[in-house]
């Protein structure tokens, strides 16, 4: 079960493991010593009144409404005073976490939580013990550095996982109960939300598909040295159905570390490795077709330290950059070349230091930093994300080379990594979202893709 920070002695200590749940590497700017997020208030009825403030003097948010059923679009505010704003800028700019999560009892009166009895729900007892991390469907957290104001919504998911696949790793309806709504680390509570009778009806917009999950194992000796060993994805994802895959397409999953799961999408006839940098939080995966070796889709969670992360879009996005030549004191030429012949298209995000820009790599062409490029003869694409700030730069990528006939599989990769992946997604408004895919879509046609 979730352990709650507690103030005083050993905060910090707590924080480091949990936002490893989920990232092993440090928001830039960050670290094991920052203060700590949001924590949980019995006292605290989000929703009514003013923001109030935790046991700890930070802040806890309002959420209108702060009931519903799963389903339910939400609205979030609050404001940060100067030290809040200090103490948890990072985790608002790259939340590990973001989700509803409840414990699940069978009798939530006797849990044995009896300190913190505000975010249980009742469930079967062959869930007994289950922390359910509910997913948010397009969830957008944004924190105005200048007046400390806080604004996001997201939309009540369906269906969540149990932390660390216990007691099941099947995924599980949305339970009625009280949620803290997580923001940063596992271990936070920002607010109370209260899920409650049936699921709003479904729209085109969020209806739903189950899709087969594919194994992409990561090698055991990636984890030596750490308390964690490998594990599997859910064997079944639920995805928008406007990102239904092709037919001649698998998606691939992945555990690297505890609580959350990456995917990736690739050939139906391919093989999957997932890559672990256990020294440096560095995460690949890379879905490789059995019958052509050269046809592949590489996937960057997260290339690992704050050099590797702010190198990895600087070729491609002239913020990162302008950030990266910061960082590398004006050496950023030595990261940051690609090759003329690359196409390069910016994707608008309209979003403040939230950047993206497609690649067509020609056939025969060799972008070193673009996997695949230049193997065969085919062409390649890919897609970086990045968030930047002053001489810094969170970047992903998906990349893929692919045969004319295989094209619809990589334009179905990137704009699943887009929709899915790209972290960028979780503070980009619905709206804005839809602009990008449109954009990226827009850009793929011109190819013939």
């Amino acid at each position: 079960m979730r352990k709650r920070l507690a103030t005083g002695l050993g905060v910090a200590a707590s924080l480091v493991l949990a936002a490893g749940c989920a990232s092993t590497a440090w928001p830039a700017g960050a670290s094991p010593s920052t203060p700590v997020p949001g924590i949980s208030s019995p006292a605290t009825a989000s929703g009514a009144g003013p923001t109030s403030t935790g046991p700890a003097g930070l802040p806890q948010l309002k959420l209108r409404p702060a009931a519903g059923p799963a389903g339910t679009y939400v609205r979030i505010s609050g404001q940060l005073d100067r030290e809040q704003l200090r103490a948890n800028e990072p985790y608002f700019q790259h939340p590990a976490y973001f989700n509803l999560i409840t414990d699940v009892w069978a009798d939530c009166a006797k849990a044995p939580h009896a300190a913190y009895p505000y975010d249980c729900s009742t469930g079967p007892a062959s869930l007994a013990g289950c922390e359910l991390i509910v997913g948010l469907i397009h969830p957008l957290i944004n924190l105005d550095t200048t007046t400390g104001r806080v604004s996001g919504s997201f939309t009540v998911g369906r269906e969540g996982t149990c932390f660390q696949d216990r007691p099941t790793e099947r995924p599980q309806a949305t339970l009625p109960g009280r949620y803290d709504l997580a923001i940063g680390a596992h271990a936070t509570s920002w607010a109370l939300f209260s899920v409650s009778g049936s699921p709003a009806p479904t729209s085109a917009s969020t209806a739903r598909v189950e899709v087969h999950v594919a194994s992409c194992p990561v090698p055991a000796s990636d984890y030596a040295g750490t308390p964690y060993s490998p594990r599997p994805a859910p064997g079944m994802l639920s995805l928008s159905a406007s990102l239904t895959p092709p037919g001649n397409t698998q998606i691939f999953g992945t555990k690297f570390l505890p609580g959350s799961a990456s995917y990736l999408l690739g050939p139906k006839s391919a093989t999957c490795q997932g890559y672990l940098a256990s020294a440096d939080g560095g995460k690949i995966m890379t879905a490789t077709s059995v019958s052509d070796r050269s046809e592949s889709v590489t996937m960057i969670i997260s290339p690992g330290g704050a050099g590797p992360s702010t190198d990895l879009a600087c070729p491609y996005i002239p913020a990162v950059l302008a950030a990266d030549k910061i960082f590398r004191q004006n050496l950023g030429q030595v990261f940051c070349h690609h090759p003329p012949a690359d196409v390069i298209r910016q994707i608008p995000t309209h979003t403040a230091s939230l950047y993206a820009a497609a690649v067509f790599v020609p056939a025969h062409v060799k972008d070193p930093n673009i996997q695949g490029s230049g193997d065969g003869p085919d062409p390649a694409l890919a897609l970086y994300t990045a968030q930047v700030g002053h001489g810094a730069a969170n970047g992903q990528m998906v990349a893929c080379a692919f045969a004319p006939g295989q094209a619809d599989i990589c334009a179905a990769s990137l704009k699943f990594f887009l929709a899915t992946q790209a972290r960028i997604s979780a503070r980009i408004s619905a709206a804005n979202l839809g602009t990008m895919q449109d954009a990226l879509s827009s850009f793929l046609a011109e190819r013939n893709i």
